[in-house]
């Protein structure tokens, strides 16, 4: 199973993000944290992915349509290795 997380690198989210991965689930997640924060080193080092999407000071629909296009992006790449 393959876990999406928003706001991976907080120290809540990233716990689980790590709990998670160690108990052998896919994840990748996004935070619009602009600063590089203590957590990423940790899911760094686990191999999880994060990407940066600003959108603290977008529209929520905004933020939604950037992240599925992104998801969809992604995973275009991974299943077709374009």
């Amino acid at each position: 199973m393959k876990y999406y997380m928003a706001g991976i690198k907080g120290a809540g989210m990233s716990a689980l993000a790590l709990l998670l991965h160690d108990l052998g689930y896919e994840v990748v997640g996004y935070d619009d944290e602009a600063e590089h924060r203590f957590t990423e080193d940790k899911l760094i080092d686990a191999g999880i992915d994060s990407l940066k999407i600003e959108g603290r000071t977008k529209r929520p629909e905004y933020s939604y349509l950037v992240t599925k296009i992104y998801r969809k992006a992604i995973d275009n790449y991974i299943k077709y290795k374009l």
